[in-house]
């Protein structure tokens, strides 16, 4: 009889177990496919690396948070932990200007699920690809007051344009010692950046944007959330980026040079 319970028992822990992982399986979101750097950029000209982010019925994930880190050929990190901006269908990507430096660099993403996620966004805050304006200034500043009750909060600003000579500072209101925390900077290489802050002592959320010559900005938004779980990954695709001098070769024509790259 004890014999029989015990196997009763076993059979019950172990069913429990496999409906969890099947569980597990069919809700918890992936990366399923990504394309990343498969093109070959010259120094100076603009990129994009993207994830799609679906789950496992292949359906479109469009609340994840996407961390991108990107490495320089000889390893020091390029971009650390930026939020890539989402775009549709579960879609998210993060733009660049390719640097100087020639070589291959290393990419990583992961992404989180989170619950309770709010965005918020100024009112002149918008991407140009949804409605092409911008504003453009070297002095730049914004409130934003949230009554959400998590202490998580991100920054996340996309720069259409910067001084190649002149980064953007970005400060954040201090509220609890009214003075400017500098969070970091934007260079024409890296338009598109994100900064975590504690916004139990940064509500509401005063930003400040600088430079010595104009910038254009396109949108400026603030992530808050909590309980973030981290999505399964299987990511598809090349994760690097290529970046190189194009050669040339001038075949003389009587009429008009041709040029044309040495593949």
């Amino acid at each position: 009889m004890i014999k029989k319970i015990l196997i009763a028992v076993f059979l019950l822990i172990l069913s429990s177990f496999l409906i969890w992982q099947l569980y597990k399986f069919l809700y918890t979101p992936r990366i399923v496919f990504g394309a990343k750097g498969f093109t070959e950029y010259s120094p100076g000209s603009p990129g994009k690396v993207f994830v799609q982010v679906l789950d496992n019925y292949f359906s479109p994930v469009n609340n994840a948070i996407c961390k991108l880190t990107v490495y320089y050929p000889n390893g020091t990190k390029f971009i650390n932990n930026v939020t890539m901006l989402p775009f549709e269908n579960g879609l998210y990507y993060w733009d660049f200007v390719a640097p100087d430096v020639q070589g291959v660099y290393m990419t990583t993403v992961s992404c989180t699920y989170p619950s309770q996620l709010q965005i918020l966004t100024p009112s002149d805050s918008k991407l140009w690809y949804r409605d092409g304006s911008e504003v453009s200034t070297s002095n730049y500043m914004t409130r934003i007051t949230t009554t959400a009750s998590s202490n998580t909060a991100e920054l996340i600003v996309y720069f259409s344009s910067i001084d190649a000579n002149n980064p953007v500072a970005i400060y954040i209101n201090n509220t609890a010692t009214n003075k400017w925390d500098y969070l970091g900077q934007a260079t024409v290489n890296t338009p598109q950046v994100s900064f975590t802050f504690d916004l139990a002592t940064h509500n509401p959320i005063t930003v400040w944007l600088t430079a010595n010559k104009s910038f254009s900005i396109d949108m400026l938004n603030v992530y808050v959330y909590q309980n973030a779980t981290q999505v399964q990954t299987n990511l598809r695709g090349g994760g690097e980026i290529h970046v190189e001098v194009k050669k040339v070769a001038i075949t003389p024509d009587e009429n008009t040079p041709e040029i044309r790259p040495i593949s």
